[in-house]
């Protein structure tokens, strides 16, 4: 059994990916994937752990692929709170357990079947900086910037990582992180697309760990309920200024 409220939050969270391939771990204890935007400016790491996942039967190194936007739509009207069993194999079925009878069977995407990477082994030595935030601050952030620019600087400034973007009708500058000591952080990214992953992820908790470094990816990472997402958003090269 699985509350359908979980998946619900997963796929409104996953909604700047198209796809997403989630593999079985070897030690049978979660569901985890690494999957790249198209685009190749962002990528998205998930686990769902066994705890969230009752009677869901699995094999290690088996593997599911979804498209992230026909799963927000077939969950969408499900209520949240109801309990639903389901089976996975080439296609995803789903029953209800309450009183109203509901069941649904949705064709899978073929799984890739390609080496899983986590970029957080890559990333370990990039980042300075991983600092618990709330997501409505950054948001509210990144809304002031867009005003002045396309694009927003995290930069160490006095002892705070601030937030920084210059246009043609102006500058802005924030304190966004206080009192971390010194750090060697500046890299720059994309409002819009910034805005895009905060707003999905809000889906997820109100709370977020980021991560930074100097023309390094941010790592953003959320997580309840046995969920972890995490998204990992490129810089902008400043050198091509």
């Amino acid at each position: 059994m699985i509350d359908i409220g979980v998946l619900k939050k997963l796929f409104e969270a996953l909604k700047p990916m198209e796809e997403i391939e989630l593999m079985v771990d070897k030690n049978l204890e979660k569901l985890w994937g690494f999957e790249q935007s198209k685009t190749g400016t962002y990528g998205c790491k998930v686990e769902i752990y066994k705890n969230i996942l009752e009677d869901v039967k699995w094999k290690a190194g088996e593997a599911v692929r979804f498209d992230v936007s026909i799963m927000r739509r077939v969950l969408k009207p499900m209520p949240s709170k109801e309990k639903f069993k389901i089976t996975i194999d080439r296609e995803i079925k789903m029953e209800s357990l309450g009183v109203k009878k509901r069941f649904v069977k949705l064709s899978l995407l073929p799984p890739r079947r390609v080496e899983m990477i986590n970029p957080d082994e890559q990333l370990s030595k990039m980042l300075k900086v991983n600092c618990r935030v709330l997501l409505d601050e950054l948001l509210d952030n990144l809304e002031q910037s867009k005003v002045f620019g396309d694009h927003v600087l995290f930069q160490y400034v006095d002892g705070d990582i601030c937030i920084g973007t210059s246009g043609d009708l102006g500058t802005t500058l924030m304190s966004f992180l206080t009192g971390i000591g010194v750090a060697d952080v500046v890299s720059e990214f994309s409002i819009r697309l910034l805005m895009d992953i905060v707003k999905a992820l809000k889906k997820i908790s109100k709370e977020a760990i980021v991560g930074l470094g100097t023309d390094s990816p941010m790592r953003i990472i959320t997580s309840a309920e046995g969920l972890t997402v995490n998204y990992y958003i490129a810089p902008r090269l400043r050198e091509q200024k």
